[in-house]
């Protein structure tokens, strides 16, 4: 399979040899939004169907229980030329990107993940929308009083502490937020030791395969 190596990535050895994954959560909180999507290789629309298959495919995902997550994906025809659809009699479904509620442990880097009050966060995200968005980050602080988070671009000691990051096991306390998932758990590509030396990795921690 053709790889491509993003523009903003990195060796991600670290990742493969079971590091944390805090230093791409603080590299996604200080990316601009376009350079945040184009290293996460994502859109506005969340990614297709098939996209989040073949990133499923190459990892081993963190098991979440029952935990389930809304998340926005297009179908996978709708990357389909309109030449080749007229040809093979392709029908269209709708272009705008479909909210789903799927298992928690099935989201990858780059799908985009909606937020509300009650909800667990069920990975480690950048917020990319908020509306009087406020969780309960008690689990990483100790302290249970509500913290606002925002999508702009913010500073922090720690993960947690910026405000633009909403980290897996955080409770929803207020509002609304449309996030893109950076990581889901302790997440490595599948058959690291074969692949290490003819592929290349992605800055997040997966193969990329060429659209």
């Amino acid at each position: 399979m053709t790889l491509k190596l993003h523009v903003l990535a990195k060796s991600v050895k670290r990742f493969l040899d079971g590091h944390s994954s805090n230093e791409a959560l603080i590299t996604a909180a200080r990316l601009e939004r376009e350079a945040l999507l184009k290293w996460l290789d994502t859109t506005e629309e969340g990614l297709l169907d098939r996209e989040a298959e073949d990133r499923l495919a190459l990892l081993s995902p963190i098991k979440t229980d029952d935990m389930k997550a809304k998340v926005l994906r297009r179908d996978r025809r709708s990357a389909v030329p309109r030449e080749i659809a007229a040809v093979f009699s392709v029908r269209f479904s709708a272009q705008k990107p479909q909210s789903r509620e799927i298992p928690a442990s099935e989201l990858v880097p780059g799908d985009l993940i909606e937020l509300g009050e009650g909800d667990v966060v069920p990975c480690d995200a950048r917020l990319l929308s908020c509306d009087d968005f406020h969780v309960d980050q008690s689990a990483y602080t100790g302290i249970p009083v509500p913290v606002r988070k925002y999508a702009g671009i913010g500073e922090g000691e720690s993960a947690h502490d910026y405000p633009n990051l909403a980290l897996r096991g955080m409770r929803v306390t207020s509002g609304t937020a449309l996030a893109v998932v950076v990581s889901n758990g302790p997440v490595l590509a599948k058959n690291a030791a074969e692949c290490r030396e003819s592929v290349n990795f992605s800055a997040y921690g997966f193969l990329v395969p060429q659209r």
